[in-house]
């Protein structure tokens, strides 16, 4: 792996699978999906798209769009999570097991990443400034 520093922003955090993530930034980015998703589902309720017994298939596609794109997301984020653990990034795979996937997100959530630099990176500022 190369050791070149990673400008840690929005784009980083969301569309990348490199690199390490705080329990303070994954729950930051939680918080943030959370309230993605929440909007778009506001946005399609309030534009009437809900309105009918039968949801429309534009209805059915938006809804779908949008927790894939948010999956996607949330999967960066994991998997930088995974990383700051010190385990492949693969193991964000057991957020799709029923059940498990919710325990597996929460752990990621409290369990503390290993303050040292490892094979994935630097670990995160914020960790280095409380050592």
């Amino acid at each position: 792996m190369s050791k070149v520093p990673v400008q840690r922003n929005l784009f980083w955090m969301f569309f990348s699978f490199y690199g390490r993530a705080s329990r303070r930034e994954y729950w930051w980015a939680q918080l943030l999906l959370f309230a993605l998703f929440g909007s778009a589902i506001a946005l399609l309720n309030s534009s009437g798209v809900f309105g009918t017994p039968d949801m429309s298939g534009f209805a059915f596609l938006a809804v779908f769009a949008v927790t894939q794109i948010l999956w996607f997301l949330g999967i960066c984020v994991a998997v930088k999570r995974v990383h700051d653990l010190g385990w492949r990034g693969g193991m964000a795979v057991f957020l799709f097991v029923p059940i498990l996937g919710i325990v597996f997100w929460l752990f990621l959530g409290f369990r503390e990443g290993n303050p040292s630099d490892n094979a994935y990176g630097p670990a995160p500022k914020s960790r280095e400034q409380k050592h």
